[in-house]
């Protein structure tokens, strides 16, 4: 996502369909063609997709004014030098903004809903507190036969000791029950005692999009700065309270709509169940 962000954010003020051209699957095996139209018919002339090409640097600079709704479409257009244009063309390959998830977070929201209803189907809805831990496994998984409490994870993902920590500094209130959800991709199984927080359940479905739909769906978030964690957390409906090792990390910066409350490990937190 972080390729395109500059196209999605165009899309979004222009109330724009975004097609994406030639996705190429990731080097971990999964393609985002779902989520995405992929370009269909006959390749534009070369000479309507020069008259319509983005100038990405222009583009970036207006990124922020977009973002804080201070410039309307047809004034952009004017100054990207698009008027007249029915398609725009953005070439956005070497392009990679960590940050403005809170800008595109509507668009996020929007191409996972159907995902995230077919997980309410699959996985109804409960009473309880939940609270989803994101372990990012891929980087270390020929290494370990056995996730126990030493265990080391890659630096995007949270340690096993800090997500221990972050458990312990929440005090629930009024919650008759607490479901614990821990998403890892093809873990080979967990030692007594690894987490302070008892029964849990693994959600490994095998398939990608619905597992983080489901993590769309918890109240509490226990993550660090990968980057399906917080696309998950943006992509989630209503205020999430999430506790990480990097809350000034730039993914987690809110600076044009505050959607969630990110605390530190150190950080005391009071959940109450309503």
């Amino acid at each position: 996502m972080k390729h395109i962000k500059a196209s999605i954010i165009l899309s979004q003020i222009l109330q724009a369909d975004l097609y994406l051209k030639d996705i190429p699957p990731t080097e971990h095996g999964y393609s985002l063609s779902p989520l995405f139209r992929e370009s269909q018919g006959p390749e534009p002339s070369s000479e309507a997709e020069n008259n319509c090409k983005i100038n990405s640097t222009r583009l970036t600079e207006y990124l922020p004014s977009i973002c804080a709704g201070l410039v309307n479409p047809s004034t952009l257009l004017g100054l990207l030098g698009l008027e007249g244009c029915n398609t725009i063309y953005h070439i956005s390959a070497s392009e990679q903004y960590e940050n403005l998830n809170d800008c595109v977070a509507p668009f996020y929201r929007k191409i996972m809903q159907p995902f995230i209803t077919q997980a309410i189907e699959q996985y109804p809805v409960t009473d309880c507190v939940k609270v989803g831990v994101h372990m990012r496994w891929g980087d270390v998984a020929s290494k370990v036969s056995e996730i126990d409490a030493n265990t080391k994870l890659d630096f995007r993902s949270m340690s096993i000791s800090d997500i221990n920590k972050a458990w312990n500094n929440i005090q629930f209130v009024n919650c008759k029950c607490k479901q614990v959800y821990v998403y890892i991709k093809n873990g080979p199984g967990f030692a007594k005692g690894t987490f302070s927080f008892g029964d849990f359940q693994v959600i490994d479905t095998g398939n990608d999009l619905l597992d983080v739909a489901h993590y769309t769906r918890n109240d509490i978030l226990l993550q660090s700065r990968s980057s399906y964690a917080v696309f998950g957390l943006f992509a989630s409906m209503g205020n999430k309270i999430v506790i990480n090792n990097a809350p000034a990390y730039m993914k987690y910066d809110q600076r044009f709509m505050l959607w969630h409350s990110v605390f530190s490990l150190d950080d005391k937190i009071i959940y109450e169940c309503r």
